[in-house]
């Protein structure tokens, strides 16, 4: 497995909502995740575990104080998705 940090913008401070994050969509892209969203996301980190599959974390600030989301791609589409104190 390697993992790579990947230094990024400031944290993506779109400020997803509830309402926003249940609009998201298991395999969407990532273009349409921003479209959904409202921008891009921070990049964390690139994970490969098997050169047939690419895995990329990308994070925002919610809407509410110290809230979050944390998506993973895979290959391109949208295969995790989670989230913190958002209302």
């Amino acid at each position: 497995m390697v993992l790579a940090c990947v230094p990024g913008n400031a944290r993506a401070t779109c400020g997803v909502t509830r309402a926003s994050y249940a609009a998201l969509q298991m395999l969407m892209a990532y273009s349409d995740v921003v479209k959904t969203l409202g921008c891009e996301g921070e990049h964390i980190f690139d994970r490969k575990d098997d050169p047939s599959m690419v895995s990329y974390e990308y994070m925002w600030d919610g809407a509410a104080p110290r809230s979050s989301v944390s998506l993973v791609f895979g290959n391109g589409k949208l295969m995790s998705m989670s989230q913190y104190n958002l209302d």
